[in-house]
């Protein structure tokens, strides 16, 4: 549960959708770096319990990625080392590295993404477009962490039973797993049926229904929405300037320096870190409004 919640449906899912684009397409340096900060920043804020579990994952994939793209890609002019007459070239690593952090980032923006918009949301947003699709999404997403909760207490009391997967031999524990993978299909296949039930008891599929939203479009999701039509200008403006190019191969292109390049990254850097300003103001605001009742 976030502050950010309480933005309309439209306005979090446009804003995010425009991050996740921003990091995935944009294999910049200084981009990856401000992308990769901010949803750091942002982890550190609204989910601060897996904030050690996402830096070593981010450590994994970071350093793994570094070291599987050379043994791939032999690109470069900077050759450190040759394995079987192939050469580990520093620009190689530093891609793998760059995709390493593009993963990273893309990963923690879109567990934001799900902390911040329930599947009441998604649904509000799709249902009018595909109502199908709408409901699918919202359910598979309300689904996976149901799945994630039962699996950890059916694994407690696989322990408590004296039956833990990590003890044992080899086959024993994969006898173990393959115990609770078989029940976490048939607790899937319960509770599918019973959603499917419900859902039949309550009318689904008869006729028509109306929609209901309690979502309101206000003059902050407005103005939301204006700050995010200047920022598709500003990349419009950095891509036909070259601000956002970079490549790796052969060599390492410089990075442009100038007073308006670095007043375009630092712009950028604002807008990527707006979700952690807005989200430690809205909590301000609410301490002080508990505060004064």
């Amino acid at each position: 549960m976030t502050e950010l919640q309480s933005y309309h449906p439209a306005v979090l899912f446009s804003f995010f959708l425009m991050l996740l684009g921003c990091t995935m397409f944009f294999m910049h340096p200084v981009l990856l770096a401000v992308s990769f900060s901010a949803s750091l920043a942002m982890i550190w804020k609204v989910a601060r319990p897996t904030l050690r579990s996402t830096l070593i994952w981010n450590a994994v994939i970071i350093i793994g990625s570094a070291c599987i793209n050379p043994l791939f890609s032999h690109n470069g002019e900077t050759p450190l080392l040759y394995v079987n007459s192939n050469a580990i070239t520093l620009e190689a690593i530093a891609y793998g590295a760059a995709i390493g952090v593009l993963l990273s980032a893309t990963m923690m923006w879109c567990r934001i993404l799900q902390l911040c918009m329930t599947s009441d949301a998604f649904y509000y947003l799709f249902s009018r477009i595909s109502p199908t699709f709408a409901l699918l999404l919202s359910m598979t997403l309300r689904f996976v962490p149901l799945f994630k909760e039962q699996m950890t207490d059916m694994m407690r009391a696989q322990k408590m039973t004296g039956q833990a997967i990590t003890s044992g031999s080899f086959p024993k524990r994969l006898m173990k797993s393959f115990r609770v993978l078989t029940m976490m299909v048939t607790w899937a296949l319960e509770q599918a049926i019973e959603g499917a039930d419900s859902m039949r008891a309550r009318g689904y599929g008869i006729g028509k229904r109306t929609p209901f939203s309690i979502y309101i479009f206000t003059k902050r999701d407005r103005n939301a929405f204006v700050l995010l039509g200047a920022f598709v200008g500003l990349l419009l403006a950095m891509t036909l300037m070259d601000y956002t190019y970079y490549s790796f191969y052969p060599t390492f292109t410089s990075i442009i320096q100038t007073a308006l390049s670095v007043t375009s990254y630092v712009m950028y850097s604002v807008f990527f870190f707006i979700p952690l300003f807005e989200e430690g103001r809205l909590q301000q605001q609410w301490h002080k409004s508990t505060v004064n009742n």
